[in-house]
């Protein structure tokens, strides 16, 4: 009973979701970053830093830390890195640090932007702004979320 009912509810929130309205419904085990990225049609991409790894959500053109696109969307909780892309600021007028990560399996080079609540965007992302096309749908989901 407990299965069938979880199924109705997941089945009607991804219906409504992909009209636009509703929650974004998470079920099951697993990490949930992870599952909401890929919910919504995200890859994502693993990367080390000097001193540590993590895993960016890339959307489109737009690549943000998974567990900084988790915390924005799913449970609403300000994050400076989302602030700071929807204002349009640079890393360091924002208080990020500019980090060098490298990916994982390619091992292309990449600048991460990090922020003292420990939320992470690329610094591509963030300097591409609300204007970018490459981060509309990343700004939309965003949006919709407040």
């Amino acid at each position: 009973m407990k299965k069938a009912f979880l199924l109705i509810v997941t089945s009607l929130a991804l219906h409504s979701q992909a009209f636009g309205v509703g929650p974004i419904v998470i079920a099951g085990t697993g990490n949930p970053a992870a599952k909401l990225c890929d919910k919504l049609g995200g890859t994502l991409i693993s990367v080390s830093t000097a001193s540590s790894q993590t895993t960016l959500c890339a959307i489109d053109g737009a690549l943000v830390e998974q567990w900084t696109l988790f915390w924005a969307l799913k449970n609403k909780t300000p994050q400076q890195a989302i602030d700071a892309l929807l204002n349009s600021s640079d890393c360091k007028s924002s208080g990020g640090a500019i980090t060098k990560a490298k990916e994982s399996e390619q091992g292309y080079s990449l600048q991460l932007c990090e922020f003292s609540d420990s939320s992470v965007i690329a610094v591509t992302t963030l300097n591409g702004g609300t204007q970018e096309r490459g981060n509309e749908l990343l700004i939309q989901l965003l949006l919709q979320a407040q």
